[in-house]
């Protein structure tokens, strides 16, 4: 078994996100969860920081 490495928005919803917390009043992110979730996992299996810099702007 591998580690995915870019869920779907539909498996995102169903997986992930009942486990995220939310924000109640504060800066809320323009790119959509998912998309963050997939470049952290992007990330993690190229062992590179390339996709960090494109999620947090670095």
């Amino acid at each position: 078994m591998t580690i995915p490495v870019k869920l779907t928005e539909e498996q995102f919803q169903t997986f992930i996100e009942p486990h995220l917390s939310r924000v109640k009043r504060s800066y809320v992110c323009k790119i959509p969860h998912n998309k963050l979730f997939n470049y952290m996992l992007m990330d993690m299996s190229f062992d590179t920081k390339s996709a960090c810099k494109v999620c947090f702007n670095r």
